[in-house]
């Protein structure tokens, strides 16, 4: 998405319908973006609270051998329940935000709309032809090939 995106807004200018196809993908972007960010709250908060749970049950076994049993009861309340709540809400958010993204068939109409831009944008087939045959098949310079990265 980003590619695409990043090679066709040089050519919106020149390029009218280019317009419309960039912003879907800015769309489609930003909604996978956000998808991806819930993902890792998702599970950082899973982190936080199975370290919650170590730290409440580290305590609860130091009381049980110590022998203080009513001190359990007067400490706080654990935080893993703050956190599952949390990671409710973020899930739920991830659902929204998914059906969003099915509902409005944003991104499954987005490959047919780039083909119709490709293919509006191509050059005549008489300008192809009329272009020397050496030119079409001048091969990239090194830094623009995949070896050259390596």
């Amino acid at each position: 998405m980003k590619r695409a995106r990043y090679l066709l807004e040089p050519v919106v200018r020149e390029a009218k319908p280019a317009a419309a196809v960039v912003r879907r993908l800015k769309q489609v972007q930003q909604l996978l973006g956000d998808l991806h960010d819930l993902q890792v709250v998702i599970v950082r908060l899973g982190d936080a609270a199975a370290e919650a749970a170590a730290q409440r049950t580290r305590r609860l076994h130091e009381l049980a051998v110590g022998g203080d049993r009513g001190a359990a009861a007067r400490g706080p309340r654990p935080a893993t329940s703050g956190l599952l709540a949390l990671s409710r809400v973020a899930r739920a958010a991830q659902e929204r935000l998914f059906r969003r993204l099915v509902s409005r068939r944003i991104a499954r109409s987005l490959p047919a709309e780039v083909t119709a831009l490709a293919a509006e944008l191509r050059p005549p087939a008489a300008i192809v032809a009329a272009a020397p045959a050496a030119r079409r098949h001048l091969p990239l310079p090194a830094r623009y090939t995949h070896r050259a990265r390596a």
